[in-house]
């Protein structure tokens, strides 16, 4: 994503993950001058959404939910005309469908209501002291996981 004195990405090998598959990319950063920053940083995170009745009013509620963050660098000024490259691993998030015991009609039921996979953001940002943040992203898919029979979600 560009900005006014330079731009920050995100590279990714792939955008589609198993649950728990590590997800390695590296945030690049090139300034066009000197800025002061409190750091750069990676994220993942997803958008939720749900429906409430309240007063007799239905309402839709939105927020995101954070799955790990790392620290790249500290605080300083990043020199100009140099690219940064900054490599990060994240495990994706955990995501497991129970299996649960239920007759053959019921089974088929849950199954077509359950997703097979969620949407996630793997976000970069560079926090600038004294001014707006500059945030680039990509986004992923994480596909669910059956739990295996006899085994607890680990």
């Amino acid at each position: 994503m560009f900005f006014s004195k330079g731009k920050i990405d995100v590279l990714l090998n792939k955008t589609f993950f198993a649950s728990r598959e590590v997800i390695e990319g590296t945030v690049v950063l090139e300034l066009k001058e000197p800025v002061k920053s409190k750091g750069v940083s990676v994220s993942i995170t997803s958008q939720e959404s749900r429906t409430v009745r309240r007063s007799g009013k239905t309402e839709s509620e939105h927020y995101t939910q954070s799955w790990g963050s790392q620290s790249l660098d500290i605080e300083k000024e990043y020199p100009a005309n140099q690219r940064l490259e900054y490599p990060f691993k994240f495990e994706a998030p955990n995501l497991t469908i129970p299996n649960m015991p239920l007759p053959g009609f019921l089974k088929g039921l849950v199954g077509a209501m359950t997703p097979s996979q969620k949407q996630f953001k793997v976000e970069a940002k560079l926090e600038i002291s004294m001014g707006l943040d500059v945030n680039s992203h990509r986004d992923i898919t994480v596909a669910y996981t059956k739990e295996e029979e006899g085994k607890g979600n680990i």
